[in-house]
């Protein structure tokens, strides 16, 4: 695509270009009418040439612009002029995270501070039904108070929609190969768990200045990320502590089941195993144990272990005993001895000490517990403590059926509203398993009934709610939630009725999106 530094695009001064890619270019733009300056992602005119892609280009816009988030690049609009469409959004100088990882790694605290931000980020997406399918250090912009910004949402899928994609356009397959999930590279549908396991791969990097895998064409990376595990983070850089050793196989766990449900999850997560010591607890010898002896029966470790003993100083290991790290027992009791009598020859031929008298009082010094006499209990017949039991037993089998009474009366209607049995809902349209065309609304038709009256309705997708109707309080109630599917692939929707605090089991439906 042709530079078109110094002309105008719509009411856009395009300035100087700041970034370019193979299917687009960014631009240092001004906007007169706000006296401002702005970036302008300006799209090949190849993709311009399509009246579908402009139509998706269009509708993909209008739903990054409602993204309002401090952590997600603004958008401010959007638009087509002559050959060319654009999205404007704002500008951001400093430049992105891909600039500052050139096979180095950022420090462990700035790594949390950085996942902390995304993962805010990319929660906010999800919970919207939006995921960014293509997250990597270029899409991420730093401002000089190293706040971040992530940028094309959306776009992958665009480029992957349009009749020029394929793996010879470059970095136009869907996302970038050296981030992309498994599920990426085997054509399946995406969700939340894609973006954290691209998340997963940045952090890997920024902690280790290296990415996981690592090839020289696509095909080669897909069969790393389809089979391959990743180096241990520890075999690279020791320092790191063990516990970042689980964090990160969770993020990028081959199959989805097993990662992380979120990515503010995998953010905490990271956050405690980088705030954990260097070595564990069991790993450490004792401090101030200087004086150590080596035994055939301790561990290797420790027999590994600088034990700092002075060369002039003759060591015999069989005959050193060491301090124990623990305190002194406080000292035992005191009994004074006197000292041994002189012996004298009985008239036997025995000989036995001359005993000195008995002392008036005991010479044993120390804590003695004091004395409590007996108490003395009051003799009860047999015959009581038997009826003792038989009132215990009679008493607690009146409180089981108590309870009994209660539980069934709450199981069943009790005819005022407030209790009664679970509510029951059921999806009557449209089929599961059908197939619908992005940007349709679809009419999700349902019937809930309860006894106790339907007091709401909601509709919920990754169990997050989507949309809520208030019931009247009507045993039945016939109604429908309006969806609109703003990406392609599996949409799995749940509704669920409540009757007071009382949810029905989740009526499920899957919407199939092209």
């Amino acid at each position: 695509m042709q530079d078109l530094s110094g002309t105008m695009l719509g009411p856009y001064e395009l300035r100087d270009i700041l970034g370019k890619g193979g299917m687009a270019t960014v631009y240092r733009a001004f906007q007169p009418g706000m006296e401002r300056e702005v970036a302008i992602k300006v799209m090949s005119p190849d993709l311009a040439e399509q009246p579908e892609f402009i139509a998706r280009f269009e509708r993909e816009a209008r739903i990054i612009a409602q993204l309002q988030h401090p952590h997600i690049l603004p958008v401010y609009d959007f638009g087509r002029s002559g050959p060319y469409i654009y999205l404007v959004s704002r500008l951001i100088e400093r430049g992105t995270l891909g600039h500052e990882l050139h096979g180095k790694p950022l420090p462990p605290a700035r790594v949390v501070k950085i996942t902390r931000q995304i993962a805010d980020a990319l929660d906010y997406a999800h919970r919207r039904g939006i995921v960014h399918r293509d997250l990597k250090p270029t899409n991420v912009l730093l401002d000089n108070d190293d706040h971040v910004f992530l940028t094309d949402f959306g776009i992958a899928k665009l480029i992957a929609g349009s009749t020029v994609s394929g793996l010879t356009a470059p970095n136009a397959v869907m996302g970038t190969p050296t981030y992309m999930a498994p599920e990426q590279w085997r054509s399946e549908p995406v969700d939340a768990r894609t973006d954290v396991y691209a998340l997963g791969v940045m952090v890997y990097q920024m902690l280790l200045g290296q990415v996981p895998f690592s090839a020289e064409t696509p095909h080669g990376l897909m069969y790393q990320h389809l089979d391959k595990e990743p180096t241990p983070a520890r075999q690279i850089n020791p320092a790191l502590p063990p516990a970042i050793e689980p964090v990160l196989r969770r993020a990028l766990a081959k199959q989805r089941a097993a990662r992380y449900a979120s990515a503010g999850e995998f953010a905490r997560d990271l956050d405690r195993a980088l705030g954990f010591p260097e070595r564990l607890p069991e790993q450490t010898l004792l401090e101030g144990a200087d004086d150590l002896t080596i035994d055939a029966g301790l561990d290797e470790d420790y027999a590994a272990a600088d034990l700092l003993i002075p060369d002039e100083v003759p060591v015999e290991f069989t005959n050193r005993t060491a301090p124990s790290p623990f305190p002194s027992p406080p000292p035992a009791l005191t009994v004074p001895v006197n000292p041994p009598a002189p012996y004298k020859v009985a008239p036997s031929g025995v000989a036995t000490p001359e005993l000195p008298p008995r002392p008036s009082t005991p010479a044993v010094t120390g804590y003695a517990p004091p004395y409590y006499p007996p108490v003395e209990r009051p003799h009860r017949p047999a015959s009581a403590g038997r009826m003792l039991v038989v009132a215990a037993i009679v008493v607690g089998v009146l409180f089981v059926l108590a309870g009994v009474v209660v539980i069934s009366a709450l199981l069943l209607n009790t005819g005022d509203g407030t209790a009664g049995p679970r509510p029951v809902v059921t999806i009557t349209a449209p089929a599961d398993g059908a197939i619908v065309q992005l940007g349709m609304l679809v009419a999700i038709q349902f019937t809930a009934t309860s006894e106790g009256g339907i007091s709401r309705i909601e509709l919920q997708r990754f169990g997050q709610v989507l949309n809520t109707i208030e019931g009247s309080g009507e045993k039945t109630f016939q109604g429908w939630f309006t969806y609109a599917a703003n990406n392609t692939g599996t949409h799995e929707l749940a509704v669920i009725a409540y009757s007071s605090a009382r949810a029905s089991e989740p009526a499920t439906i899957t919407i199939l999106v092209r």
